[in-house]
């Protein structure tokens, strides 16, 4: 995990919550964590803010939804099944958007009680591959 910026200085930034390394590669993760069924305007927030920590680290990065402990079919969530989550990830990491990302990624539990990883990942050289869906 990263220490975050300290002194007074720092007070209002936000930095990526770890370090990692892939195929040599060093890259920044963030994670958001729903404490309550999630709607499209607060999650697309999230993304875009999550994308600027990462921005800010001047690193590639991974975003990390977990919507693990919510039931996205509750009242108010914009994501009630598969094809919506599916399709938030396909909107938003695009060719042109979350540039700095090269993998997004929801974790949530189906109706069944199974957990989903449903993710979408970009190339160096930029191209963004299938959204896809596993359960674990």
């Amino acid at each position: 995990m990263l220490a975050p910026p300290e002194g007074k200085e720092a007070q209002h930034v936000k930095s990526p919550e770890a370090r990692l390394t892939r195929g040599g590669e060093e890259l920044r993760m963030e994670v958001k964590t729903a404490t309550s069924p999630p709607d499209s305007k607060t999650w697309n927030k999230h993304a875009t803010e999550a994308n600027g920590q990462v921005k800010s680290a001047s690193k590639p990065g991974e975003i990390i939804f977990d919507w693990t402990q919510i039931d996205v079919r509750a009242p108010g969530s914009s994501f009630p099944d598969q094809a919506s989550i599916e399709r938030f990830i396909n909107g938003r990491l695009t060719k042109d958007r979350l540039r700095s990302i090269r993998y997004f990624e929801i974790i949530w539990t189906d109706v069944d009680g199974k957990i989903v990883v449903t993710s979408r990942t970009r190339a160096t050289d930029g191209t963004v591959g299938p959204v896809t869906s596993v359960k674990r």
